[in-house]
């Protein structure tokens, strides 16, 4: 990988020796050092410093139930930068007894969980072996921050089980008393070899196949506009099944082939407003796609697998042993084209010229996204591995085929990927700079912000990230909602920002949620946050947060301004009228 190293800064400042900065026994009173959740004493915590059950005459601590959050809190907060955490860990469940340790903004706030005893979502792990282990972790903190320690909710233990002893936090040094050189960052670059990053800015935006039921259907991504100003669209979602990509079949939960391309689109929403009689009996969305690419012909489509609900068998599927046939059978089928009709008779060609490539959308490699996916640690080799071979493959069948990944945008969500190492089969990476707050918050909270402080998730803050990372900026775009959030407030103070939350508010998604065009409409006065670049609408006691036409012009000027690859946004469905997409496509083309 080619790097671009910039000018070396001289700084005059002398170094400092390793200082301990947390060295907790539980010896005495745990009220002095630690503080449960909010911080002010209200909460009380979920642990208790007792006598040794395997060490006569020591006292430690114990977590007395399972938590979410964060438990226990230093009541210090401690500067970002370089540390070491040293500890000794005893869980006597079986395994999974859930003892976490990290660091959190707040209490809680954005957290970095350092270790824990899940075999997944942890950079590092500690083991409930029935027998006191020691552990030393290093780790850099990002933003100021708390040292937190809980026992995990979603773990086998039960409280009573997990505990902890001689906890040591060390801010590290250089050690050595001499002036230093200080190196600006790294940046990678596209080298000979990797895949190229897209040709000029892109405009990548999702199509849901389940957007018809809130009546966006392909012809609407004509009739909006759209399809003369993206460069791209990501069509959600593919199904990974059995260790292969699953097509053809039409069963809740499993797939939907008869939108796909089984069964005819109602004549109101053909592409050219006459009956659906397929293409050699293509019919769906898939044939609308092959119509609208006619019409536009540098307008590209790509299968998009897995996404938050379909993302439970990546795992197994990317295993050494599963691997390659897995792709094989993805490429059979949205590159080939090669996909059963309704008697399950697979037909060779049928779906050919519908995909001009693949994203993946592993809601996460080696850290849980929806409850009941499977998780390995090796999921952040196997990842690596993966794309490699789509990409071998994809360049097999033709080369020019697009692959991209969309990826988490949180701190413990990048480091269950070789970041130095994906970039380079993939075109590009969308990052989901979005879902920050929500639905699940029980405080109102921004859901896009662009700036921020190092302690909050920004979509600067994880584009640098990234960036530090490894990755090349051009193979980089910045998510955006074409979606939002809304909260029945218990209070309005601030403007209804950062107050606690009654309910969801009404929405015409589902409870609590609408897209952008159905939120401008809402009543209610907007509000904006110039620091963090983010926008609300406080109607009552009923509040929204979202991207506005503003909010995007911001990420537009961002991604000009740090050289990144372009625009992703999640979904079409929200910009029925095009506003949004035309925010994008005027701000990246236009001088």
């Amino acid at each position: 990988m080619k790097k671009l190293f910039l000018p070396l800064l001289l700084v005059a400042a002398f170094a400092h020796a390793d200082k301990v900065v947390v060295d907790e026994k539980f010896d005495g009173d745990l009220n002095t050092l630690w503080v449960g959740q909010n911080g002010d004493g209200t909460v009380p915590m979920n642990a208790t410093i007792v006598d040794d059950p395997l060490r006569p005459g020591n006292k430690v601590l114990r977590f007395d139930k399972p938590v979410f959050g964060g438990d226990i809190f230093t009541k210090e907060k401690f500067p970002e930068g370089k540390y070491k955490l040293t500890f000794d860990y005893l869980g006597t469940c079986k395994s999974n007894c859930g003892g976490v340790i990290g660091i959190t903004a707040e209490f809680p706030g954005r957290d970095y969980w350092v270790a824990g005893t899940a075999s997944s979502g942890f950079p590092e792990r500690i083991k409930d072996t029935g027998k006191w282990q020691s552990y030393d972790f290093d780790f850099k903190g990002r933003f100021d921050f708390h040292l937190a320690l809980e026992q995990w909710v979603q773990s086998n233990g039960a409280g009573g089980d997990v505990y902890f002893d001689n906890i040591k936090l060390i801010q590290k040094g250089d050690g050595d008393g001499k002036l230093k050189e200080a190196a600006a960052p790294v940046i990678a670059t596209v080298a000979a070899g990797d895949a190229p990053a897209g040709k000029g800015p892109q405009m990548v935006y999702y199509f849901t196949s389940w957007g018809n039921s809130r009546g966006y259907w392909v012809k609407n991504i004509e009739t909006s506009g759209t399809a003369d100003k993206a460069t791209v669209i990501q069509y959600a979602f593919g199904n990974v099944v059995d260790n292969k990509c699953s097509v053809g079949v039409e069963k809740e939960g499993v797939g939907s082939a008869g939108l796909d391309y089984w069964n005819p689109i109602p004549t109101e929403h053909t592409l050219d407003g006459k009956e659906d009689k397929g293409d050699n009996g293509l019919f769906g969305h898939w044939n609308q796609i092959k119509q609208l690419k006619k019409k536009h012909p540098n307008l590209k489509f790509v299968i998009s697998l897995g996404g938050w609900t379909w993302s439970k068998n990546f795992s197994d599927a990317a295993l050494p042993a599963n691997r390659e046939a897995f792709v094989k059978s993805c490429i059979d089928a949205y590159i080939k084209g090669n996909v059963p009709d309704k008697n399950g008779k697979v037909v060779p060609g049928l779906a050919a010229g519908v995909f001009d490539g693949v994203d993946i959308d592993w809601e996460y490699p080696a850290s849980q996204g929806a409850p009941g996916n499977i998780v390995r640690p090796e999921d952040k080799q196997n990842f690596t591995a993966l794309l490699n071979e789509f990409r071998k493959q994809l360049d097999a069948a033709k080369p020019g085929y697009l692959l991209t990944i969309a990826s988490g945008a949180p701190s413990n969500i990048l480091a269950g990927m070789e970041l130095d190492k994906i970039h380079k089969p993939l075109n590009w990476i969308s990052v989901m700079t979005y879902d920050f707050n929500g639905p699940w918050s029980n405080k109102s909270g921004h859901l896009a912000t662009l700036y921020g402080s190092s302690a909050e998730v920004t979509t600067a803050g994880a584009l640098k990230e990234f960036v530090e990372g490894g990755v090349p900026p051009q193979k980089l775009l910045v998510g955006v909602p074409f979606y939002g959030y809304g909260w029945v407030l218990s209070k309005t103070d601030n403007n209804g920002m950062g107050q606690p939350v009654k309910g969801k508010a009404k929405g015409t998604y589902d409870e609590g949620a609408a897209g952008y065009t159905d939120i401008k409409a809402m009543p209610g006065k907007v509000f904006r946050d110039e620091k963090s670049r983010a926008v609300w609408k406080l109607d009552g006691d009923v509040m929204w947060v979202y991207d506005d036409v503003q909010a995007i012009k911001d990420k537009v000027e961002f991604v000009k301004k740090q050289n990144l690859g372009g625009i992703m946004a999640w979904d079409l469905v929200g910009d029925t009228e095009g506003e949004l997409v035309d925010t994008v496509y005027q701000g990246l083309t236009k001088k």
